[in-house]
Order: C-alpha cells, then structure tokens, then sequence
C-alpha cells in the first residue's frame, strides 16, 4: 500500500499580501489618525448634502490634493491607494447606519 505525504499547508500567498496591507494601513493609521479624521469629515459633509453613496477613493484624492496644496513640500505624507477599502472598512463598522455609503467588495489579493 503507497504511503500518503502529508504536508504542512503552505501559506497561501495571496493571504500574506492582504495581512501585510492590514499591518501597514494599521499602522500608518496609528501614525497619520488626521488621515481618518478627515476622510469622516468629507463622508459626513457628502452624508449632509444628500448622497447615498461615494467613492472612499475619491475622498483620499481629496485628502492628498489638501495635503498638497496646504503643506510644505516635505510635510507631504502619502497615501498608499490600498488603503481606501480599509478606511471604507472603517468607517462603516463606526458608523453601520450608513452601511451603504461605500462600496465594498471581498478583499482581494494583489
């Protein structure tokens, strides 16, 4: 009767790309929490005005643009794009009465 090799699963690849972003957005969160502030001020002023929906990576462009424009040039920090679900995420665990205002999508691998 042939032996059956069993092996110690292999860490999916996919999996490790999606924690390594969680721990740089945790972290850079826990450096730059102006970052969030903000983004809950532009959600809650578009939330104000009416919309039912936007686009959490709209307002991180908006949030670089102000960045931009209101520091000097080396008080500038950047804003990995990955990041945008992760503040969707966020917010919306905050504030589930507003559950539907960004959309989601299954965290996918890189």
């Amino acid at each position: 009767m042939p032996k059956t090799l069993h092996h110690a699963a292999q860490p999916n690849i996919f999996d490790l790309l999606s924690s390594r972003i969680d721990q740089d957005f945790d972290s850079y969160d826990t450096r730059h929490p102006e970052v969030y502030k903000r983004f809950c001020d532009l959600a809650f002023g578009l939330i104000k005005k009416g919309h039912k929906h936007y686009s959490a990576d709209a307002l991180l462009h908006v949030i670089r643009y102000e960045s931009s424009v209101r520091k000097e040039p080396l008080e500038l920090f950047k804003i990995n794009n990955n990041f945008s679900s992760r503040y969707a995420r966020k917010f919306l665990a905050e504030f589930p009465e507003h559950k539907t205002f960004f959309e989601t999508r299954v965290l996918r691998p890189l």
